[in-house]
């Protein structure tokens, strides 16, 4: 009998909690409904004849610089090559020159891994 209170005595505990987090929710949505209203005048009340231009003018008046896909394609991350003979084959020649693997990855655009990799062999089958 006391394990069944117990139990019972924790549901209430978490309905209660349950719907302390529901509260919160439907404030938060409430919120957020009254920030679009809000920006929906602005935009109705602010003579541009959408809200893209507008947004743009507001980025170019106050300086804000937009990192979109030419940022993206600018970063300092290796672009993915698919293996190849030649490549596989040009690795080998360095590695045979005694080049660094570090120096090898950098140069043919790979990982230090795949440099590994075809000193052990693992891309012979091309």
């Amino acid at each position: 009998m006391n394990e069944i209170n117990k139990q019972l005595k924790d549901l209430e505990n978490q309905l209660s909690k349950l719907e302390e987090r529901r509260q919160k929710l439907l404030l938060a949505q409430q919120e957020a409904e009254e920030r679009r209203a809000k920006l929906d005048d602005l935009i109705k009340n602010s003579g541009y004849p959408d809200a893209k231009s507008l947004v743009e003018d507001l980025i170019n008046k106050f300086g804000i610089r937009v990192s979109g896909a030419e940022a993206a394609e600018k970063s300092g991350r290796k672009p993915r090559i698919e293996m190849s003979a030649q490549i596989r084959d040009a690795i080998r020649a360095d590695l045979a020159a005694n080049m660094k693997k570090s120096k090898i990855a950098k140069k043919h655009f790979v990982s230090y891994a795949v440099v590994t990799k075809v000193e052990k062999g693992a891309y012979n089958h091309l």
